[in-house]
């Protein structure tokens, strides 16, 4: 998107570009909406069922600018709250969902959302923009401003392919990274920012706000009356969690490795999955065969042994090895 704080009329040509450069994230349709200072192009993926009715950019209220990039996990949750019916929710995307959501309660809609996406909000009256990334883990945006112009998207090519965009390396965000020292909103680019998860950033024309507006809880506390009603809460909770990201018009499939945490992901996505007779693709990366691979006692470098053994378990997963 491009907002034009001061009015300047938007060109439709920056639009296209910008369009045309998320091409291969979005091959299923693109839409271009203009307002006076505004402009948004959408790349269309159909991932879900829903998405088919996707029909982005939404207006809110008449006259506000609605865009959602990713995909929402609590619909029933959210049909509820918001007092719509089974059949009515069904004839919704999952943008549509949450454009009602967000026209409901504003930014307070983003702790009603559980999923993995990014927001953005353009209200032409208050010549406010509002970018946020879901919690806890978010789609990326990317975000420069020069002045009383500001250019945001989800990917950093979606930017350079404006000549107006500097394409410098940030050296301090460079540092960063070799050390490991994330969290921040500095990108490797200068001048280029990110929205990043769990937080909200409005800009007018005057400057920006940015919030966190979720943390986990760190001294919530469950209690159970014997160990046996814990395991099943957890159990209960991991089929749910796993079972609203398996929506999908194509194949499943699950990138894995030897360990504990993608191999218990994975046996579950493989057991719902074979309710309906369905497979899931796994995907793991292994040592090429001429590679030297340094053997020692912390660390193994080949995880295809541990992937075959999970995949013994559960018929329907079918793993694939890739030669690193």
């Amino acid at each position: 998107g491009i907002i034009h704080f001061d009015g300047e009329p938007e060109v439709r040509q920056e639009l296209e570009r910008m369009g045309q450069a998320l091409e291969a994230f979005g091959r299923d349709g693109q839409r271009i909406a203009m307002g006076r200072g505004s402009g948004f192009v959408v790349r269309m993926s159909h991932f879900t069922p829903e998405d088919r009715l996707d029909r982005q950019p939404l207006t809110l209220d008449n006259q506000d600018v609605f865009l959602f990039d990713g995909r929402l996990d609590n619909r029933p949750d959210l049909r509820r709250l918001l007092g719509l019916s089974d059949r009515d929710s069904r004839l919704l995307a999952d943008s549509a969902l949450a454009g009602l959501a967000w026209s409901r309660w504003a930014r307070e809609s983003l702790v009603q959302m559980i999923g993995v996406f990014s927001v953005a909000h353009w209200s032409s009256a208050r010549k406010c923009l509002t970018l946020a990334g879901s919690a806890p883990a978010s789609k990326s945006l990317f975000v420069h401003r020069n002045g009383a112009h500001l250019y945001f998207a989800s990917a950093p090519h979606a930017l350079f392919c404006l000549p107006q965009i500097p394409r410098a390396l940030n050296e301090a965000a460079l540092g960063d990274m070799l050390l490991v020292n994330l969290g921040s909103a500095d990108t490797l680019y200068k001048d280029i920012h990110a929205v990043i998860n769990s937080r909200w950033t409005e800009y007018r024309m005057e400057g920006s706000e940015t919030k966190r507006y979720w943390a986990p809880d760190r001294h919530q506390r469950l209690s159970f009356k014997r160990e046996e009603e814990g395991w099943e809460a957890l159990r209960s909770l991991l089929e749910t969690v796993v079972q609203s990201q398996l929506r999908s018009i194509y194949p499943v499939g699950v990138q894995m490795s030897g360990g504990l945490d993608s191999a218990v992901v994975a046996g579950q996505a493989a057991v719902i999955l074979s309710r309906s007779g369905r497979k899931l693709e796994g995907y793991t990366i292994i040592p090429a065969p001429d590679a030297a691979v340094r053997a020692d006692n912390l660390w193994y470098s080949n995880e295809r042994s541990r992937v075959e053994q999970i995949a013994r378990l559960h018929p329907n997963l079918r793993p694939h090895f890739v030669h690193a």
